[in-house]
């Protein structure tokens, strides 16, 4: 499925992990309005169940690469949402946002060009500038301000 009309970005709605369950409860509603999707996935949590005590989607088994695979196929994209799902810190900001990234295009054999961030809004500066130079132009949060239009 490509977007509607031959557009290269509309609209999408973004699921926030991939939790498998997209499949079973949102797919075909995609399919009937002809609409890709996007899922926003943590890169250490690749086909396996969300291990994140605590959380609403704790439990729940996330997208495998070849279900990724198939909804690429069908025109979604693929954004890192971090390694670990936590709150972005000058700490932690290389491996949340660089090393992520990494990780997920290798465990899916896919380039991922966009990030997009977790936790809250205090994440957004640490994941802007981290500790690794070559982040800066790999990172392009889903903030209004950084998408970039071509």
């Amino acid at each position: 499925m490509a977007w509607k009309d031959g557009k290269r970005w509309v609209y999408s709605i973004t699921y926030d992990e991939g939790c498998e369950a997209l499949l079973d409860h949102a797919l075909a509603v995609h399919h009937e309005f002809a609409l890709p999707g996007h899922v926003a996935l943590v890169a250490s949590r690749i086909g396996v169940p969300r291990d994140v005590p605590g959380s609403s989607y704790d439990g729940m088994m996330i997208l495998s690469s070849e279900q990724i695979h198939m909804l690429c196929a069908e025109g979604w994209g693929v954004s890192c949402h971090g390694m670990t799902h936590v709150r972005t810190t000058p700490e932690n900001a290389d491996h949340e946002v660089v090393a992520s990234h990494r990780v997920l295009e290798a465990a899916l054999e896919l380039p991922v060009t966009m990030f997009c961030v977790s936790s809250n809004n205090e994440s957004y500066a640490h994941c802007e500038s981290p500790p690794t130079s070559s982040a800066r132009q790999r990172n392009a949060t889903a903030r209004p301000d950084h998408l970039i239009t071509d």
